[in-house]
């Protein structure tokens, strides 16, 4: 199985993304591109709309499984247009799992989906498994977007700052072993 752990996640509102870098895998490659995993759910599962419509060249893509969430639409949209948007919530039932699509992408490209997705939300890493619905057990990074209430009602009057995210850590790992906190230009 393998982990990618230590990521950077810029966390769309259609997906939930991790960053690592080939150098890490590639010892033998110190200078290797940055490349980046995007857990795709909703409308970006489809590889259509991630080559055509968001004009992105993925690198790799296959099915995954993010453990212990729900699929949820509640992120407010465009009334009469689109009312909501989907988002996950993690989940204590038993079996409760979010099917999606692990596309791994160029930083470009990753730049690109946190800019035009609602990247402003910067969050590190927790875990989710990659399956290819014959089972290879391998796990890849992920990170949960939630919806923040304050007596019944969404916080805020933008859908971005209506949510907020949970994870593991609050820390990036970066390739050269450093720790530091995000920072919102990172994501844009």
């Amino acid at each position: 199985m393998k982990t990618i752990s230590k990521l950077l996640h810029c966390l769309p509102l259609l997906g939930i993304a991790g960053g690592y870098s080939d150098a890490r895998d590639r010892p033998d490659r110190p200078s290797a591109a940055r490349t980046y995993n995007y857990f795709a759910f909703g409308s970006n599962m489809a590889s259509s709309t991630m080559i055509n419509l968001r004009n992105l060249s993925p690198l790799a893509s296959t099915a995954a499984v993010l453990p212990a969430h729900k699929l949820r639409f509640n992120l407010p949209g465009a009334p009469l247009i689109e009312p909501s948007s989907a988002s996950v919530e993690p989940s204590s039932g038993d079996g409760d799992v979010v099917h999606g699509v692990l596309f791994k992408l160029s930083e470009d490209d990753f730049a690109t989906v946190c800019r035009t997705e609602g990247g402003s939300l910067c969050v590190c890493s927790s875990s989710m498994q990659r399956v290819t619905y014959t089972g290879d057990g391998g796990t890849a990074g992920a990170s949960a977007l939630r919806r923040e209430m304050e007596g019944g009602q969404a916080r805020g009057s933008s859908s971005v700052s209506a949510f907020y995210t949970q994870s593991r850590t609050q820390e990036l790992e970066r390739q050269d072993g450093h720790s530091t906190k995000p920072r919102l230009s990172e994501c844009l």
